[in-house]
């Protein structure tokens, strides 16, 4: 370490020597400038956090939002909890204000000290006999495992309904089911369909054509469950599909765009009831998604 020639010779003057090689600080203190309170270090020269830590937070904390009090020299029992306490993690710190003296900070995982919590009783563990009588205690403790973030002081969130969890399993509508019963006339088949909470609608269509001609199939709305009155969509042409005049397997699909609550299919054909004809009949079934 070198030192300015002015400052060696004020230090030989005052009868400092100083001797080549390094220079040695015995003791260094760190103190709270406002109270100048010393910092509290362990035997191993770890530095304790204690008075609080801006670092350890949680979303319930004693005692404004519950009750913690001195049960044993390791215990702290818990009572008025705002939620239910299932898993150790849920405890995210103790503090513990003594009668007299420093506070220090347990936090959970850190330090070799573990929480764990059974009953509303909190035990700690990694510290010798860390608590007593007439201790205040500030215990912080959070909604669920894993389910807030103190480093940024922000709920951790899951999706709930996943993808998959946006579609229903197929349905069978109908089964060998007539088309028309009557020449052009449209017939219902199978119920209603609530479409509320889905804005897609895929009918699957197996159909066998026998002597019918003309086969259409077409949706209307309904704004009631089991209303009497059905509404043709003004974009007709989108809703009315021709099945044809052979036998075919096909898949639809209508979107609703979350505004049509109920939907009726229906079904019509020609050349069915004259001349002694076969009708055709049609099996369907349908799902329904959100896009």
């Amino acid at each position: 370490m070198a030192l300015r020639n002015d400052l060696l010779e004020d230090l030989v003057t005052n009868g400092v020597a100083i001797k080549s090689g390094d220079i040695e600080i015995g003791a260094v203190e760190i103190k709270d400038g406002t109270t100048d309170q010393r910092a509290t270090v362990n035997d191993n020269g770890e530095l304790k956090v204690t008075g609080g830590a801006s670092a350890v937070s949680s979303e319930y904390v004693s005692p404004s939002d519950f009750t913690a009090t001195y049960t044993s020299s390791t215990t702290i029992t818990l009572s008025s909890l705002p939620i239910s306490i299932s898993d150790s993690a849920q405890i995210a710190f103790v503090k513990m204000v003594p009668a007299s003296g420093d506070a220090v900070i347990y936090v959970n995982g850190s330090g070799g000290v573990t929480l764990t919590v059974s009953s509303n009783v909190v035990t700690i563990a990694g510290v010798t006999t860390p608590f007593a009588s007439g201790d205040v205690y500030e215990v912080g403790i959070n909604a669920q495992k894993k389910a807030f973030d103190p480093s940024t002081n922000s709920d951790m969130v899951s999706v709930l309904n996943p993808t998959y969890g946006h579609y229903t399993d197929a349905e069978l509508l109908v089964t060998a089911s007539d088309i028309g019963a009557a020449d052009g006339v449209y017939l219902d088949q199978g119920a209603e369909i609530d479409m509320n909470g889905y804005n897609v609608l895929g009918v699957f269509v197996k159909f066998t054509v026998s002597d019918s001609t003309t086969n259409t199939i077409k949706l209307l709305t309904k704004h009631t469950s089991a209303g009497t009155e059905e509404f043709v969509m003004e974009t007709a042409g989108d809703y009315i599909k021709t099945l044809g005049d052979a036998n075919i397997n096909i898949y639809y699909e209508f979107e609703t765009n979350h505004t049509i609550p109920f939907i009726q299919i229906q079904s019509a054909a020609a050349d069915v009831d004259t001349g002694g004809g076969t009708e055709g009949t049609v099996e369907i079934y349908i799902t329904k998604g959100n896009k």
